[in-house]
């Protein structure tokens, strides 16, 4: 991220409110002690993303996916067995395209199209939206939040993602101090992921630390204003016209 990208991001951070933009949580109801938000992006994944989530039923952790449109369709049974098990979803596009090929309007749609994916298979609500590797143009921003969506994104970032990087993540899991409010990047696309899990959990990093989804560091919405926001949305779409 170039200097430019991290002064706006930082000043987004510093004014907005946790309901539009969130980096980090702060504070939340019902928790008194050091807590930190597990996310995972890209998924889910048909070999990943169940022992993802073996790995986080057997150490008792909780969890936000930011699911890929397109793979939920194609794996609906994971985003179920994700919201029996008490996780959280929350958009991360349709495609995963390049954010520099895709306009605001696609973006827009490609997460009203998940959205509407995710409440037909059980999400009750869905107000979390983590941008494609977190890349957002002024346009998008204003017609996230015309749709009532929250932007995601993440404090600490282990880098999971790269190849062969099995040696530099057990470093980071070994010396990681969770601090409380982290909301850590993960993703379940990958097998890194699980060794990073594992790592945390035989270093005993998240011993007396809570992690709880992310919409836990927001100000409770009712459902009925969800819902209300979420059918207007598809109304205006049907009939062709830009949601306010």
């Amino acid at each position: 991220m170039n200097l430019a990208k991290q002064i706006v991001k930082r000043l987004l951070t510093a004014c907005l409110p946790a309901e539009r933009w969130l980096v980090r949580g702060q504070r939340a109801r019902g928790i008194t002690g050091p807590a930190i938000s597990l996310t995972f992006d890209d998924g889910p994944h048909p070999e990943f993303t169940p022992l993802v989530l073996d790995r986080l039923q057997m150490f008792g952790w909780k969890a936000t996916f930011f699911v890929i449109g397109a793979q939920a369709q194609q794996y609906p049974h994971l985003i179920r067995r994700m919201l029996s098990e008490g996780h959280e979803v929350g958009a991360h596009s349709w495609t995963h395209s390049e954010p520099a090929r895709t306009t605001a309007g696609q973006l827009i749609d490609e997460t009203r199209r998940t959205i509407q994916l995710l409440h037909d298979l059980g999400a009750q609500t869905v107000s979390l939206m983590r941008p494609p590797k977190g890349e957002l143009t002024a346009q998008k921003i204003a017609g996230l939040w015309r749709n009532q969506q929250t932007i995601a994104l993440w404090n600490v970032d282990p880098k999971d993602y790269r190849p062969d990087c099995e040696p530099e993540l057990c470093r980071w899991a070994a010396g990681y101090s969770p601090k409380h409010g982290d909301i850590v990047l993960l993703h379940d696309a990958f097998p890194q992921a699980l060794w990073l899990l594992d790592e945390l959990q035989e270093h005993r990093r998240l011993v007396g630390v809570e992690t709880v989804t992310v919409s836990t560091w927001l100000k409770p919405r009712s459902e009925s204003q969800t819902r209300h926001s979420f059918q207007k949305q598809l109304s205006a779409k049907s009939e062709g016209i830009p949601c306010p």
